[in-house]
This record gives C-alpha cells, structure tokens and sequence, in this order.
C-alpha cells in the first residue's frame, strides 16, 4: 500500500499499479474543526451513488445534513430547484453582472466487491487521525470545504463583491 502526501491530505492507494477512480481515499482530520469534521463525515455517510444504483433518499438525506451543519449559508442563500438532486445556491452580492461559480459534485462512483477498502466506504470511520470513505476528495470534502467557507463569511458579515453561485 502507497500513500501520497500533498496539501496535508493523504491519497492511500492500496495498489499502486492500479490508479483510478477507485483508489481508497483518506482526509486529515487533524486539519478540520470540529464542524468541518462532523460536515464531512456525516456527508460521506450517504450513499450517493451515480447511476442506475441511484437512492433519492440519499441525496435528500444529505441535502438534510448540509442544511443542518450550515444553517447561515442555507438562511443567506436563495435555493434554486432543479431537477435530479442538483443542489444551485445563489449567495447575493453587491452585484449580479459579473457571478462567480463554485463547484462541487455530490454524487460517488459505486463501490465494487474488488476494491480493497481499508474501512467500509459509507461510514466515514476515523483512524490515526484520517477519515476514510467514498467521495473525501472526489467530491464530497470540495462541497464541505466550499459550505464551511461560505458558513465562515457569512457569519462574519461579508458581503461578496459579485453574486456567488
């Protein structure tokens, strides 16, 4: 088993001839706040599967949980409804001419019987300081990093320049 260190967050590859969407993903704990941690895990817990194996329940429990652990930015921001889980947050600026955009996906490649899981994929387990399951960095820690950012701003007063998306 290899692991690749970069920006304080470890990618552990349980097999290192075999790199791909599969690998095992693995996230400092030590770098998040309590609030942050509790975001993420909780996140990576539903079972958001692409595809065929799709569960609505999942993305509406996790769409639950987002609105729990980030209740100013779900106060502040207009919810925008689209079709098929997409979740499209405008958070209103001083102007609306020039909008920018961040981007995080919600949903997780499905798990295979061959993939060697050094903790089960859906229960975000902590250990040695690392929390473990499906979608940490493709893309669920993007979509609790971009919330607690937001969370973090709004709760100091900011007011962004231009519409945020």
């Amino acid at each position: 088993m290899a692991a690749h260190q970069r920006a304080g967050v470890t990618i552990v590859d349980p097999d290192t001839t075999w790199i791909d969407s599969d690998v095992t993903l693995a996230t400092d704990v030590t770098l998040l706040p309590g609030v942050e941690q509790d975001a993420l895990r909780a996140a990576l817990r539903h079972r958001t599967v692409a595809g065929p194996d799709k569960v609505d329940a999942e993305f509406d429990g996790l769409h639950a949980d987002l609105r729990t652990h980030f209740p100013l930015l779900h106060a502040a921001c207009e919810r925008v409804d689209l079709p098929d889980h997409a979740l499209l947050l405008r958070w209103p600026g001083r102007a609306a001419d020039r909008p920018v955009v961040l981007m995080a996906h919600q949903d997780v490649v499905p798990t295979n019987p061959r993939d060697n899981w050094t903790h089960p994929p859906y229960e975000a387990v902590v250990d040695d300081g690392f929390v473990w399951g499906r979608g940490t960095l493709d893309c669920k820690g993007s979509l609790v990093a971009i919330c607690a950012a937001v969370e973090t701003l709004i709760a100091d007063g900011f007011v962004p320049t231009q519409d945020v998306w």
